[in-house]
């Protein structure tokens, strides 16, 4: 199905955890829509054959690496215009929790975590997008 021209046609989209099964998904959507797409997974849970249709014809790159290396995501974050963070330890559901636990005591770090995707992708300003995305894992997270 092509989409024709949409919002997505020819924006330059970070995908973390992008070769997971939601990932994947999430990338195949993306393209679809004519959006370039760069996906960063260290494939501790993904498969790199979830994607590789897209990195055969072009439509999308792939970089290997831990995000929590520094420098890996400023470097994948280069060139970015909009990012859909999905990377996670799926073997570790306690870390995500008491990670939104720690941000939602701290809105100032919620807002500077803003300001910094700012200073990488000028084009980011999606600050009350995160603060909303935080309050519903936050909820999910303490059912």
């Amino acid at each position: 199905m092509n989409h024709g021209e949409t919002i997505w046609s020819g924006q330059k989209v970070l995908v973390t955890g992008g070769s997971s099964f939601i990932g994947s998904h999430l990338v195949d959507q993306l393209v679809e829509r004519g959006a370039r797409v760069r996906v960063v997974d260290d494939l501790s849970s993904g498969r790199l054959e979830n994607i590789r249709r897209h990195l055969a014809n072009g439509h999308a790159e792939f970089l290997e690496a831990d995000l929590r290396e520094p420098g890996v995501a400023r470097n994948a974050m280069q060139g970015i215009d909009t990012v859909f963070h999905l990377a996670a330890d799926p073997d570790d559901p306690a870390a995500l929790a008491e990670a939104v636990r720690a941000l939602s005591r701290d809105p100032q770090r919620v807002a500077e975590m803003g300001r910094r995707a700012r200073e990488i992708a000028p084009g980011y300003d999606r600050v009350k997008q995160l603060e909303i995305f935080m309050h519903v894992i936050e909820e999910a997270a303490l059912k």
